[in-house]
């Protein structure tokens, strides 16, 4: 559990400083993360007065709901949080005290869901450093 803390801090960090302070577009990726279904890109789509571009992850729980984490800055920092159950969604962003708290808590799950997506890059999640 210590390695997987040192590796996931370090490695964050590193993502981090190195990209976070750029235009930095997340990797495509769509698999599975333990037994959550994940997808991630930069998504680009034409809007009246040019090109709009975002980072975009979600991630589908066995349960059926669904998490949205929506980057409009390309930053690393979320700018809206989306989540569903049941046809309902809820959208939460840093407009009011509560939505705050919501993309405080989901800003770290996001860097879990990155992390996870560099290290299965890097061939190290299976190796069996994510317990």
């Amino acid at each position: 559990m210590k390695i997987k803390k040192t590796l996931s801090g370090i490695l964050l960090a590193g993502i981090l400083t190195l990209l976070g302070c750029k235009n930095y577009s997340l990797p495509y990726y769509n698999g599975k993360i333990g037994e959550d279904s994940v997808y991630s890109a930069r998504e680009t789509a034409h809007i009246a007065d040019g090109w709009f571009s975002r980072n975009y992850l979600e991630v589908r729980k066995q349960d059926g709901r669904k998490v949205e984490f929506l980057d409009f800055n390309k930053d690393l920092r979320l700018d809206k949080v989306v989540k569903s159950e049941n046809g309902i969604s809820a959208y939460y962003d840093n407009t009011d005290a509560y939505g705050r708290m919501v993309l405080e808590k989901s800003q770290r799950d996001f860097e879990y869901y990155l992390t996870m997506i560099e290290w299965k890059k890097m061939n190290l999640y299976d190796r069996g450093l994510e317990n």
